[in-house]
């Protein structure tokens, strides 16, 4: 292979990898919410709570999403309709089990927690986190369709230097 063929595949390879980590703070997220419902699930089912199919039903709804950001490695995109799906009821869902904390279903959805003010403040903590996370990462699931994210003017501007390189 001649070195202006190796070179050209190395920009392939480079421009590849940067459209692909446009999303890497989002898979983190995703990764993050789903071991966060894995976890729920397992201790809502070991309750045998009815209620625990409400983390099983966002780790369901998660698997579109694992498939979508492995299929962007070879196919960039820009829209992703299940991680905004995803994150949009992730959100729904977390406001919804914030709402419930006052209340006496607390305990039927958290059941394996202990129902007391302290266990309320630190649930309502982590859903008022969950909500944050979820919240940043459907901004930037807005800026990322638009092309206004930081990390596609960088790769902008890594292709006008090459371009003016010659390299691409």
């Amino acid at each position: 292979m001649k070195r202006s063929e190796r070179e050209k595949k190395k920009q392939e390879f480079t421009m590849k990898n940067m459209y692909f980590n446009r999303f890497m703070l989002i898979r983190y997220a995703t990764a993050l919410f789903f071991f966060s419902n894995l976890y729920w699930a397992i201790f809502a089912l070991g309750t045998r709570s009815v209620l625990a199919l409400i983390p099983v039903f966002l780790l369901i709804l998660s698997i579109p999403v694992l498939f979508e950001h492995v299929n962007l490695y070879g196919n960039h995109t820009n829209l992703l309709p299940a991680t905004k799906r995803y994150y949009l009821l992730q959100v729904i869902m977390n406001l919804v089990s914030l709402a419930l904390i006052p209340s006496s279903i607390f305990g039927q959805v958290f059941s394996f927690v202990k129902n007391t003010q302290e266990a309320r403040i630190f649930t309502a903590s982590i859903l008022a986190l969950g909500i944050l996370i979820g919240a940043l990462i459907l901004l930037k699931l807005k800026k990322i369709s638009l092309n206004e994210d930081r990390q596609f003017i960088r790769i902008k501007r890594y292709e006008e230097i090459m371009t003016t390189r010659g390299v691409m």
